[in-house]
């Protein structure tokens, strides 16, 4: 609901509109000025004269648009279209009124949650919420000062690197829909102290997993740093029922892998660096899931991978969470540690 209120009478032209964005992530951006329905974002002058907190005792959410429509008719209506981000959901908002007839003021938009921001966790509460599952099976989970870290234990050359029947430690939710998660990892050596240590045919990674919980052999799109067969790498893997196509570097050849030696995925930590950090993404809109990774905290991203499994489809419902492996090693020397899970909505 818009209500008029009386307007400065020393400038007739100049309309100020008010929005509140409840609960805003980032400040309201106007991308669009339309008069008489008319785009004219581009021969308005200044445009946008300000977007700021509204008063001077800011109140969370609630920001002041400001728009100069100085060389704009006296009875002209004008549209103002804004975009900004609620509960982590980008939104467009839009508002009119008529210049010369005062200032409006809006309503809060209502704005539906996001169904899975509430599978969200910083894993800042030194106790894993209860709400996880975690598969144990040759792994060690806990929730620390760090976050919440994952020791998988030694393996003694069995391997699991999930794929076949090879299931590695993993920390899930069942989500459903289409969605993104994010998360920020770092990997190290099981003290914590140093970079895990290269060896020809080792395997250490940490990262993110979509599983198909449906199956004995593993049906999953995922994505990790780490070590991988003698080089620190991004990795990213398209399994279907056990069967992996991987994106890797310097990745150990056999049978079901491809994209092998892939310079692009390898990382090349800086002199006297103790671990590799990333943050990981991994999107689903239907059949079709997409891998990235950002190695300045999602700044920028690289585009690892696109997979469509229409031909092998997995189900509505997936189990999305944190996973670590370390497989052909004996002794295991290292650990995945992740600060946050964040899930939305694509």
């Amino acid at each position: 609901m818009q209500t008029a209120r009386p307007g400065p009478t020393t400038l007739p032209l100049a309309t100020r509109s008010l929005r509140r964005f409840a609960a805003a992530d980032a400040l309201p951006v106007v991308v669009a000025l339309l008069v008489n329905s008319t785009d004219e974002t581009a021969t308005v002058p200044h445009a946008v004269a300000a977007c700021t907190d509204l008063g001077a005792s800011p109140i969370a959410g609630l920001y002041r648009v400001t728009v100069d429509t100085s060389a704009v008719d006296v009875g002209s209506k004008v549209d103002v279209i804004a975009r900004a981000e609620l509960a982590g959901r980008p939104i467009n908002v839009a508002w009119s009124w008529v210049v010369g007839e005062g200032e409006f003021v809006d309503e809060p938009p209502v704005v539906a949650p996001d169904p899975l921001a509430s599978l969200s966790d910083d894993f800042d509460d030194l106790s894993l919420d209860p709400s996880w599952t975690v598969v144990p099976e040759l792994a060690t989970v806990e929730e620390n000062a760090n976050g919440l870290v994952i020791w998988p234990v030694d393996n003694s050359g069995t391997g699991r690197s999930w794929g076949a029947t090879e299931r590695g430690p993993i920390v899930y939710k069942p989500v459903t829909g289409d969605f993104e998660v994010v998360t920020d990892v770092v990997v190290t050596n099981d003290a914590g102290d140093g970079l895990p240590p290269l060896g020809s045919v080792e395997f250490h990674m940490g990262g993110l997993i979509i599983l198909d919980p449906r199956l004995d052999q593993v049906d999953a799109i995922d994505c990790g740093v780490g070590m991988w067969n003698n080089s620190y790498s991004f990795q990213t893997k398209n399994t279907i029922a056990g069967a992996t196509t991987l994106y890797a570097n310097n990745a150990l050849s056999g049978g079901g892998t491809t994209g092998i030696d892939t310079p692009a995925y390898e990382i090349a930590p800086a002199g006297g660096a103790t671990s590799i950090s990333a943050r990981l993404r991994l999107t689903r809109e239907g059949q079709v899931f997409n891998a990235h990774v950002s190695y300045d905290g999602g700044s920028s991203w690289a585009h690892s991978r696109t997979w469509d499994r229409t031909a092998s489809p997995l189900p509505a419902e997936v189990h999305v969470g944190p996973m670590a492996y370390s497989a052909f090693t004996v002794p295991t020397d290292f650990q995945a540690r992740f600060d946050a899970c964040t899930f939305a909505t694509l």
